[in-house]
């Protein structure tokens, strides 16, 4: 419940700290506790400059190997929807990866979905195929034919 006060009331505002914080493509949104005869909530949002693919790419693979699933499909959902130029191999291992990252949410179709574009992309990595075959296998077996 917030505290409305009365026009009678002096205004002294603390600021409380960061509530919450939400960070979407280049514009990060927070909300602030404010002070004032109990608390009131503040939002505020500021641009943040745009990941390039190629740091968008690292970063998921970073969180990828923290185990941090969600962050990293985050980061490489901007990477394929990025409107900027992605090299092949970008390409070809972010669909990889973020296969991987849709596994370990649960979400074991999309992750299919994913590893099947990998196979079309990579024509000439035999190497990326046969890994994207060997997971898809993997997962339709430990899924019974999923």
């Amino acid at each position: 419940m917030v505290h409305v006060p009365k026009s009678k009331d002096k205004f002294n505002y603390e600021i409380g700290g960061i509530y919450k914080c939400y960070v979407s493509m280049n514009t990060v949104r927070w909300t602030e506790k404010i002070n004032c005869h109990g608390w009131t909530i503040n939002t505020r949002e500021m641009e943040v400059p745009k990941m390039s693919v190629e740091d968008s790419y690292n970063s998921g693979c970073q969180k990828g190997e923290m185990q941090d699933w969600r962050g990293a499909l985050s980061d490489y959902n901007s990477v394929i929807y990025s409107n900027e130029y992605i090299p092949k191999n970008v390409e070809i291992s972010t669909y990889l990866n973020r296969g991987i990252a849709y596994y370990y949410i649960g979400s074991p179709s999309a992750a299919i979905e994913d590893w099947k574009k990998v196979i079309e992309l990579a024509s000439d990595d035999p190497n990326k195929r046969a890994k994207a075959r060997n997971l898809i296998e993997t997962v339709k077996r430990e899924r019974g034919g999923y």
